[in-house]
């Protein structure tokens, strides 16, 4: 229906956030055109309880998904009539110390768990509120007491390479960062195993890594592409940040992107959409993430229910950063040059 997924279609028949106003407002007609009764938007209750959304101190500035989120779910509770208030937490932190301070009772809490280690997560479950963790692989141990909201990983991971394979790249390697957050080991599994189903593998000599903690990422990978050499067809990227990064990279060592490789980053954030060429990406939609944690967590206040694992679709975005190989010719003067033969400069300030 409309083009759009069955999330999005369900969102405007219940009168959920999440949807775009030009998008609901197509769904909408195309609902009533074949008889469905679309629920009418009540108006945002006033607050009356207070959530707290927690998370860990960025690792890098520009944290967009995060941001975005934090958005999002500011939205949803308000809908239900929860004020947010955030805290930072850093490694260092003890998390009791939070609410030391703290005047205003709390009705449950909202984890982005992105950067979450275990002993951390044992931690937040000593507290006596309940809480919804997003983006947060559960551990075996943890498996029946989390209540989780995540992109479908496997899902993202099959998209991304299934359209890489479509344009005839064969040889596909992954940008990832030195720092294991969230679901993200989840989704570099389900890129092999989805690669693997179709015949084909991915190099360990492709997989390269970054430090996000600091700022020269485009220098960091600049220097990686040189050492290489020959690099593959396509990259894959954790993240748009690091997509961004290396897209800037090749730029400055001569190499063209999508003529002479091919990117695709995740989760579609601001930085995916402003930059030239824009990045193919995967949407992982910060509105449904949101509206589910709001939802289940007003859920538990009410009442203590068995933990679920929530899992949100995501769609391919494609833009200018892929292109199918026959199309795409090498540059001259290939493999790339020795990285101090390249400006270093920085991709973000």
């Amino acid at each position: 229906l409309a083009g759009v997924s069955p999330t999005a279609v369900s969102f405007v028949l219940n009168d959920r956030p999440g949807v775009g106003p030009e998008k609901r407002a197509k769904i909408r007609l195309l609902l009533e055109k074949y008889g469905y009764q679309v629920r009418q938007r009540q108006p945002a209750a006033k607050p009356s309880g207070h959530i707290k959304f927690i998370k860990m101190r960025a690792a890098y500035q520009n944290d967009y998904f995060a941001a975005g989120l934090l958005d999002a779910v500011e939205r949803s509770a308000a809908r239900f009539g929860y004020r947010i208030s955030l805290a930072n937490l850093t490694p260092e932190s003890d998390i009791r110390d939070l609410f030391a301070h703290e005047s205003e009772p709390i009705d449950g809490m909202i984890y982005l768990a992105s950067s979450f280690t275990q002993h951390e997560v044992r931690q937040t479950m000593k507290l006596p509120f309940p809480a919804v963790y997003i983006d947060y692989e559960e551990e075996p141990d943890n498996l029946y007491q989390l209540n989780t909201v995540n992109a479908d990983n496997d899902q993202a991971a099959y998209l991304a390479v299934r359209h890489l394979l479509s344009l005839r790249h064969r040889r596909i390697g992954y940008l990832k960062s030195t720092q294991p957050m969230g679901c993200l080991r989840q989704r570099f599994r389900f890129l092999r195993q989805h690669l693997s189903a179709f015949g084909m593998g991915m190099s360990d000599q492709h997989v390269i890594e970054v430090d996000l903690s600091q700022e020269d990422l485009d220098w960091q990978l600049a220097r990686k592409f040189a050492a290489l050499g020959d690099l593959p067809d396509a990259f894959i990227a954790e993240n748009d940040v690091i997509a961004a990064a290396a897209v800037y990279a090749m730029h400055h060592m001569g190499c063209r992107v999508p003529e002479d490789i091919s990117v695709i980053g995740f989760d579609n954030t601001q930085i995916a959409q402003r930059m030239t060429p824009g990045l193919s990406t995967i949407d992982v939609s910060v509105d449904e993430l949101a509206v589910s944690a709001v939802e289940r967590l007003q859920n538990l206040i009410r009442a203590p229910h068995t933990a679920i694992h929530i899992q949100v679709g995501v769609q391919l975005v494609v833009r200018n950063s892929t292109m199918y190989r026959e199309k795409a010719r090498r540059s001259a003067g290939w493999p790339l040059p020795c990285p101090f033969s390249v400006k270093k400069s920085r991709c973000f300030s």
